[in-house]
């Protein structure tokens, strides 16, 4: 297996995983009734998830730097990368304010709205990257 090979499937493991982000929503609406086990659990899975897109930019930085990509679809790749850090990162404060016992309605739907653009951002990567030509 050469160098090209083991990033390239590192990024597809990455990927798969980040798909995790698609059913935040649905999870996520229970999560005033689960209480601060159910909260700390989706924190940690927010926590993977930010180190993973890291992983997921330097592969993909990687990638993109052996092949001929348009303009466009580098430009479009990078801001949805740049949309899912801002929503896993703003989506921290309130899952920690639920796991302290602090949450409320207000901060639930924070979360859902943050957590619905992050899964729409995912489905949205996943299909530039598996059709570059169309951009």
């Amino acid at each position: 297996m050469n160098s090209y090979e083991l990033v390239r499937n590192t990024h597809i493991i990455v990927g798969l995983v980040l798909l995790i982000y698609t059913i935040f929503p649905v999870v996520l609406v229970t999560i005033s009734q689960r209480g601060t086990r159910f909260a700390s659990t989706m924190v940690l899975i927010n926590r993977i998830g930010q180190y993973l897109l890291v992983v997921g930019f330097l592969t993909g930085g990687y990638m993109v730097s052996k092949f001929d990509y348009t303009l466009l679809w580098m430009i479009l790749a990078i801001l949805l990368l740049l949309v899912m850090f801002a929503m896993s990162g703003m989506m921290t404060k309130p899952l920690k304010a639920f796991k302290k016992g602090e949450g409320n309605p207000a901060l639930a739907k924070k979360v859902l709205i943050f957590s619905v653009v992050n899964a729409l951002t995912v489905i949205a990567i996943v299909v530039i990257m598996y059709h570059p030509e169309w951009l």
